[in-house]
Parts: structure tokens; sequence; C-alpha cells
């Protein structure tokens, strides 16, 4: 026997007789893997994008020979003053008196791209005032600038003097006279509003044809993130009392700082989302506690609704309570959000007075918003004088929204004809619209445009309408230009398709999330998939504030770079249960909800880990629960140095765990006896062995001896150990 098993079955002995037992030993070899404490996806593809070796941007302008058009004469070179990538650019410099630049490369004979998915360029624009064209780049086949051609136009103006990336997909590309991407011959780049006294410079680098690839990441699920992103919407909840009633509601807007709330009366609109994104996570899930937490902002929610037979907002609903009254109006953007959430409430619930809410809102958004005349939703109605607000033009946000509305209605509430016939006016007007690219409705905001592709969606689920599945699929176009662009999936303020400092759209981005994730359950592309992942996996953990929100918006002067939204975590909590049903799968217990901070958590072995903090946010209590779905009740649940009491329900397997703190808590719960370190169903010699070999390792050499999570194996495990000893799982 060597030292090492000798100094083992020494210790083992002398524990043998702490426990007052006599038992004959034989030494055993004890192999130990520690589990992972993150699951992890399958691995992904690396996401290849063509590099600047297609010359186009390269040569001595002889084999690909850019010109400029005759009747714009500029001068152009190529250059290594100011490139971006490989060794040269080329250089336009604007010296004619026209007020446009406008060049082109001959690719010498037609070429078939229709195997391509982005048209990829860097750009760069010198000029001394503030410019303000635009720039459209164009791809024709008969000659330059003429016939038909597939035209993008976008704004880079707000990024001069600077490079910026553009990343154009062809399915965004505008068409004019019929073009196919099979016979394309001439690429053109015309830049407006230019004068003789800017003295505009031009540089285009990395011209180039790409397809779309897989992402290089591998997605990991952190399982703290579900936790910490209720606890914001718990922590920021509010009393509300109406008529000398109490009802829970919810801020609209918080501050990271803490201070004061300028948004503190409850938007509609908020709360129909917050509504929305937690009767999603339901559906996915099955877990009553989302849609139990649904009910009383649903309560609180039906009492916005204005009830008056003779009036033209009958069935409508005020936009905001301001503590003491309601706002006067009902907006049609709040309207959609409203009969959404309440709908897919309805689904669920089946609950008769949801029913009746959404019955009388339907009927106000198609008898007093909505313009036979115009095919749109007018703005809103004010209360007080009954006066519409008439709408000017179709715009994404408010046609989006009641585009959901009244889909979601349908589809869950009643099937109306009329409904039918108003949604598709509306949408067909949409999609109608005069475009700079054809991702846009009306807008260049990426929220915006989410609405819009939101209700897209929900009016194929709805009508089974094919061309509303494919103008949906857009969303996630975006998407992956944007990884492009930023390498993880985010999302900017503008859809331009460039690289802009507009910011990025944080509400935007969180109300992508579960839609993206349906599309993807449609398409069940894996580049979608991944591009899913990488945002709500690796992005999201990434950009979550202190307070484990997102801002309203980042990474720009914009006041909402200081807010957060609280429906952003409403629909992260939908996306992530989304991903968790159909995606990941757990078959063991993980965490679902806390009030305070869940600083760490793993499970291995039949046992949960975890640490629940208090410091970050005040209180001497906290309250957590664990979703133990088919593990059942747990056998065990043991906090260090703090009082804990835990409950379970059977008929919803969640476990309850309320601990008062004086500071960060350890929590382990099991699904067998402590001690049991070989899962076996008994606490024997078998495990008093393996446990021996591990006493007094700090950290443990095996964690499963640490019984009492505290980062070693000593006195204090031996202690669990021994009250456990001989126990048998009946």
């Amino acid at each position: 026997m060597d030292s090492e098993l000798r100094g083992v079955f020494s210790v083992l002995l002398s524990m043998l007789l702490l426990l007052g037992l006599n038992v004959n030993i034989v030494p055993q070899v004890e192999a130990y893997t520690p589990s992972p404490t993150k699951v992890t996806s399958s691995p992904t593809k690396p996401w290849r994008s063509a590099d600047d070796g297609d010359a186009w941007t390269e040569n001595d302008n002889a084999t690909y020979p850019w010109k400029c058009s005759p009747s714009f004469p500029d001068t152009i070179e190529f250059t290594t003053e100011n490139k971006k990538v490989g060794s040269y650019s080329l250089k336009v410099n604007h010296t004619s008196a026209t007020t446009y630049m406008a060049f082109y490369l001959d690719l010498g004979s037609e070429n078939n791209l229709s195997s391509y998915d982005l048209a990829v360029f860097w750009l760069k624009v010198l000029n001394k005032s503030k410019w303000t064209g635009d720039t459209t780049l164009g791809v024709y086949k008969t000659g330059a600038f003429s016939g038909s051609c597939e035209k993008w136009t976008f704004s880079p103006h707000i990024l001069t003097e600077t490079w910026i990336k553009a990343v154009l997909p062809m399915s965004g590309f505008l068409d004019v006279s019929s073009p196919s991407w099979q016979d394309r011959r001439y690429i053109c780049f015309q830049f407006s509003d230019v004068k003789s006294s800017d003295y505009t410079t031009v540089y285009v680098d990395g011209l180039h044809f790409a397809t779309w690839s897989d992402i290089t990441e591998t997605a990991s699920v952190d399982e703290t993130v579900l936790p910490n992103l209720w606890s914001f919407l718990k922590r920021w909840q509010k009393t509300q009392t109406y008529n000398s009633k109490t009802y829970t509601s919810t801020y609209s807007m918080i501050p990271i700082s803490g201070g004061s709330f300028d948004w503190e009366s409850l938007e509609a609109e908020a709360l129909a989302l917050v509504i929305y994104g937690l009767a999603l996570a339901y559906e996915y899930s099955g877990i009553q506690f989302y849609l139990d937490q649904c009910k009383p902002y649903v309560t609180w929610l039906l009492q916005f609704q204005y009830l008056n037979e003779s009036h033209p907002a009958h069935g409508g609903f005020h936009h905001r309570y301001s503590g003491t009254a309601f706002a006067d109006g009902a907006r049609a953007t709040y309207q959609g959000w409203v009969l959404a959430g309440l709908s897919l409430y309805y689904k669920h619930t089946l609950n008769q007075t949801v029913k009746t809410a959404c019955d009388r809102l339907a009927s106000f958004l198609m008898d007093s918003l909505w313009d036979d005349a115009n095919d749109w939703f007018d703005t809103q109605i004010v209360i007080a004088s009954g006066t519409r607000t008439d709408a000017t033009a179709w715009k994404s946000m408010p046609q989006g929204a009641c585009a959901v509305g009244l889909a979601s209605y349908y589809k869950h509430v009643t099937q109306n004809s009329t409904v039918e016939s108003i949604v598709n006016q509306c949408l067909s007007k949409g999609m109608e619209l005069s475009k700079r690219n054809d991702l846009v409705y009306g807008t260049q905001v990426y929220e915006d445009g989410m609405y819009a592709w939101y209700g897209m969606l929900r009016s194929y689920e709805a009508f089974n309408n094919s061309t509303y599945y494919n103008e949906a699929l857009k969303a996630l176009t975006l998407t992956r230009v944007n990884y492009e662009h930023t390498g993880n999936g985010s999302q900017w303020l503008a859809i331009n398709c460039i690289n802009s400092t507009g910011g990025f759209d944080g509400w935007g981005f969180a109300c992508s999330l579960p839609l993206l994730f349906e599309l993807y359950e449609y398409n069940q592309s894996s580049v979608y998939l991944e591009l899913f992942e990488n945002q709500i996996l690796d992005l999201t953990p990434q950009i979550l504030t202190g307070n484990y929100s997102i801002t309203r918006r980042r990474n720009s002067g914009d006041v909402w770079v200081n807010w957060q939204y609280s429906p952003s975590n409403a629909f992260m909590i939908g996306a992530l249960m989304a991903y968790y049903s159909k995606i990941w799968k757990p078959s063991r217990p993980y965490l679902i909800s806390t009030d305070k901070e869940i600083t760490y958590s793993s499970y291995s072995n039949e046992r949960l880990r975890f640490t629940v903090s208090n410091e970050n946010f005040a209180g001497s209590t906290s309250t957590t629960k664990v979703c133990c779905g088919d593990k059942g009740e747990p056998t065990t649940v043991q906090a260090t140095n703090e009082t804990l009491t835990w409950s379970y329900n059977t008929s919803t397997t969640i476990l309850t765990l309320n601990v008062t703190h004086a500071s960060p808590t350890r929590i382990l719960v099991y699904w067998k006896f402590p001690g049991d370190i070989d899962s076996d169903g008994n606490v024997d010699v078998d495990d008093l062995y393996i446990f021996a070999r591990a006493y007094e390792t700090s950290p443990p050499s095996n964690p499963e001896c640490d019984l009492d999570g505290d980062g070693d194996v000593d006195s204090d495990d031996f202690a669990i150990f021994a009250g456990n000893y001989g126990k048998i799982e009946p």
C-alpha cells in the first residue's frame, strides 16, 4: 500500500471510530470527473467573410476599370494613403460644379450574382462642411446608371470623416424594371448633395459579394441570468391605488442612477408588454409561475379601459395613469399591444372578463381608430373631447402594433372576418410604401420595424398568408447583417445596414428575441439558431446593467442610455424560456426567479448549489424559486449560517426558498441524502471512502464532498456526512 493510500486508510479508520462503526475496509480506486457548471450547445461552424482579395479596389485600374460618369466628371485613382483593408483603396475627388458624384465599375461582362447573399464594402467620406446627402448603390445590366437595376439607398453622412462598413443583403435591394441577379455587369455608386466648394473625397475599399455563413462562437447557458432578470421586475413592482383599491403595478422606466422617476406612472403599453412576455414564457415552458405573475398585472391593466357606449373611445385604453388620474388619450400603438397581451393571456386562462375587454378593444380599433380611406389606423382619440387625431402616414410602430393585437385577437379570442379584412388592408398598405430599401416600412428605426414584423408573423399565423411570413423573415436578415457589423447580433437603432453610431436599440433588441426564436422554429435553419444563441446567451449577460436589465438605448448621446425599460426583461425571460424548453431541455432542477441577486449556480450529482446575495439590493429577506421538474421534491435543503424556510408545490413542481439574510447565503438543495457521493441511493462505506480521500482539501479535490458548499472539505462536512450515514432511499 503506497503512502497516499495508507494516509487515506488512516483517516478512514478514524472516521469510522467517530461514527462508532466496526467495518472491514477494502481500499478502492476512486476516479472523479467534475460536472460542468454551464450547459453548452453543439459547436458551430465559422462565419466566413470574403476578404479584399477580389481586387476590385486593389489593382491598377486595368483589369476592372473604375470610371466617373461623364455627366459628373471627377478624378479617380487607387491610393495607399487612406485604406481600410488590403493595400489600396479607391479614391474619388469631387472636382466638378455638379451636386452629384457618380462613378462605377465595369465587370467586363454579365455576371451571375444570384448565389450570393450580401454586397459588402467599406466607405469613407471626407467633406469640409456638413454633408447631408445620400448614397445609392445600383447594380446594372445594360449600362452604367441605365436600364434595369438592383438599388439600395442609404445615408452614410451620419458618419463622415471615418470608415463605415456597409453590409447590404441582396434580398433588401429594390428592384427597378424587373432585374435579375443572374446578369449583372455594372456596380454604380452615386452621392447626392455635394458641392464643388465642399472638396468632397470618397474612399471605397473591400468591395465584394459574400454568402451567409455560420457564427464562430459556441453559446452556453449562464443559469444566473434567468432568475436575475426576474429580480429586476420584482424589485420594481409598486402598489398602485385607484378608486380606494390597491393593485400590483410596476414602474415603466427605471433610471440606472436610482434617482427620480419621470416615468413612474405606468404606461398601458409597457404593462401589456410585460404581460405578453410572461405569457410567452408560460406558453413555452408550461411553468404556472409565469401565468400567475401575469394575473395581478392584468387585473390592474383592465382598469385602464374607458367604458361609455355613447362615446367613440368606448373600449379603448387610457395610455397612462399619473397616480391620481388616467391620461386623456387612447393611442393606437398602446391599443395594439394591450390587445395582444390580453389575447395571449386569455388563450391560457379563458377568463371571460378578459375576453369581454378584448372584444370591446377590438371593436374600438376597428370602429373608431381605423381610417378606411387611407388603410391605416389613426393616431389616437382624445377622450375628453372625443376628437380623433388623424395619422398623416403609414408608420411601422402604430400600424405594426395594431396588426399584432388584432391578429392575436383573431387567433386566440374570436375569428372575425372584419378583423382579417382590416389587418390585410393595413399590412398591404405598408408593403406598398415607397422604400429606400426593401427592409423598411415607413421608418429607419429598428424598434419600429420590429413592431411591423411582429404584426406580419402574427398575421401569418392567424390568416395563413405566406406573404406575411416572408416579410417577417426580414427581421432575421437584419439580425444577420448586424452580426457582420458588431460580431454579436446586437441591433442598431437605425436599420440602414451600415455600422452607424446611432446607438444600440436596447428595447428593439429585447423585443426582437422571442420573434427571432419563433422564426427559427418555422425555418429550422442552424444559422438562425446560432444567431439567436449568440444574442440571448452571449450578448445579453454582457450588456446587463447592475440592476439586471438593459438600457433603453446604448452607445449614443440619447437620454435613453440612462433608463431601463421594464418590458425588456419580460421579453428576455420569454426568449430564455423558449430556448430552455425547445433547445436546452434541462432534465434537472434550475432557478427561475429571485427578488435579490443570484451570484453563483451549479447543478451536479443530484445537488443544486447557489448563492443568494442581498448586498446590492436592500432587504433582509429573499425569496427564490426553483423549477424541480421530474426530480420532484428535494430530500434536503440547507443554508449556511442563515435562517431558511422552504416549501414545495407538488402540482407546479416549484420549490420556494425564503432566507433571512445578514450576508450572501449559500444554499444547497439535495435530491438524495447528503453524503451519498456515489449516488447509489444510500450513504455507506463506499461514500465514506470517497469522502476520506477528499478530507482536508481546499479547494476540495472532489467538490461532491464539500457538503456545506464553503469551498473545502473539513469537519463541518464530516458532521453532515455523519448525520446521514446509514440512510437508504426507500
